[in-house]
């Protein structure tokens, strides 16, 4: 499996609130996001220009880098027992010496529950091993938040 780091992520995919324990997320509980995507449907009511949420659910899919098999085993047992969870997109990530997140630049808070998870093994030549192994999360959204620095709230979706 593949086990290195790079010291500089664009984005970082963490299975636990941003906003309650940033001081505690770890390097090593976080997976290098490959891909992700979900579309924001909104309407405005016409008369006021007031928003009006969407009527239909959002599905966001998200497309993780796994290390080692074991390292997903939190987000299968998140699927299974049906609650609704928060996952942190941290942009730009940096970690201290300890292995817990210093900075980023901007996250994106997803709360909902997962729905389905694939796993990929694909066969590459990367630092001398044979196979890494993606997860494609597909999460039923119930909110999107987007926050900037020091936990600044920038606004909910």
């Amino acid at each position: 499996m593949v086990t290195s780091y790079s010291n500089y992520l664009k984005v970082v995919f963490s299975p636990e609130d941003l906003c309650e324990m940033s001081d505690a997320i770890l390097r090593s509980n976080c997976f290098t996001v490959q891909h992700f995507h979900y579309e924001s449907k909104r309407r405005r009511d016409n008369d006021s220009g007031i928003d009006i949420h969407a009527e239909e659910s959002t599905l966001m899919d998200i497309t993780i880098r796994i290390n080692e098999p074991d390292c997903g085993k939190q987000l299968l047992e998140h699927m299974q027992d049906s609650e609704q969870h928060s996952y942190a997109l941290l942009f730009n990530a940096t970690f201290k010496p300890t292995g817990r997140l210093d900075d980023y630049d901007d996250a994106l808070m997803a709360t909902g529950y997962i729905i389905n998870i694939e796993e990929v093994f694909e066969t590459a030549q990367q630092n001398g091993q044979q196979e890494q192994m993606l997860m494609h999360i597909h999460l039923l959204l119930n909110t999107i938040t987007f926050v900037g620095m020091d936990n600044n709230l920038v606004f909910n979706v």
